[in-house]
Parts: structure tokens; C-alpha cells; sequence
């Protein structure tokens, strides 16, 4: 499951029409939440990744308005997967009476 959704979310991040479309970005915050209720390290690969390949992108185009739609696109994206995976973090926070992004470490304890 959590290589399909990285693989669709690669698919969507490298498209050639990435900065024409402002909704690539909710895509790719939709998608990185999903892959986050999979496995919580997607939570920290997400947002380096996503940041990272957007700075990317943003510095390798040299049209004014796709540098635009790129920081958008950023926004719009982190936006989503923050707002998708904070209602989960608040949650579990709630659940265990201390900040939480993840319990499987609880569980694995030698």
C-alpha cells in the first residue's frame, strides 16, 4: 500500500505539468497524508522531500509566473497534509495525554 501511494505521489510531484497546475499540490498533500496513516516515518520523508523538490523546481525554472504557481503549489500542499495529518496527530495526542506523531515505538520496546 505505502509504495503505491509514494509511487502515485512521485507520479504527481515529476509530472512535466507540475507547476501549470495549482491542484498538484493539494494532490501531492492528500496523497503524503495518506502515505503518513500508512507508516509515520512518511510524516518527517514527506514534508524534507516535498520542501525540498518544490526549492528544487522553484530554482530550475526561470518563468516568473510558474515560480508563482510553484510556491502555490508548496503552500498548498503542506497545507493540506498538515491540516489531514494534524487532525490525526491531535487525535492520538489526545488519546495518550502527551504530544504523539507516532506509537508503534511503544509497542517494539526490547
Amino acid at each position: 500500500m505505502i509504495i503505491c501511494l509514494i509511487l502515485f505521489y512521485l507520479g504527481v510531484l515529476f509530472d512535466p505539468k507540475y507547476s501549470f497546475r495549482l491542484c498538484n499540490g493539494l494532490v501531492c498533500g492528500f496523497i503524503g497524508a495518506l502515505v503518513y496513516f500508512s507508516k509515520t516515518f512518511a510524516f518527517i520523508f514527506f514534508i524534507l522531500h516535498f520542501i525540498l523538490f518544490n526549492i528544487i523546481f522553484y530554482f530550475n525554472e526561470f518563468d516568473y509566473k510558474k515560480k508563482n504557481k510553484i510556491k502555490k503549489n508548496l503552500l498548498l500542499g503542506l497545507t493540506v497534509f498538515l491540516v489531514l495529518s494534524g487532525i490525526w496527530i491531535v487525535l492520538i495526542s489526545d488519546k495518550y495525554h502527551e504530544i504523539t506523531i507516532r506509537t508503534s515505538g511503544t509497542y517494539n520496546k526490547i
